[in-house]
């Protein structure tokens, strides 16, 4: 038999059973209180995640990138 972890109560039907977006199993009459209290907390410390920076390439690795490119070719066409 299930039970909510929010208030404890017995879960004898699974129709009762609702999962949460952090996926803890609650009851149907706690799951608007249950996602407004662990938003309310995990945003709070979630931290910033930075986003990659592109490389810039440089003209002398677009060159080579070229020629590389250009000698596949070259390879594929023989």
């Amino acid at each position: 038999m299930a039970v909510c972890s929010n208030c404890k109560k017995s879960l004898s039907c699974g129709c009762q059973k609702r999962k949460a977006s952090d996926g803890t199993s609650v009851c149907t009459n706690c799951i608007s209180a249950y996602e407004k209290k662990t938003n309310i907390t995990t945003t709070s410390i979630t931290p910033i995640v930075q986003k990659e920076i592109p490389k810039k390439w440089s003209t002398e690795e677009i060159q080579a990138g070229i020629e590389r490119l250009n000698s596949w070719k070259n390879k594929f066409k023989s």
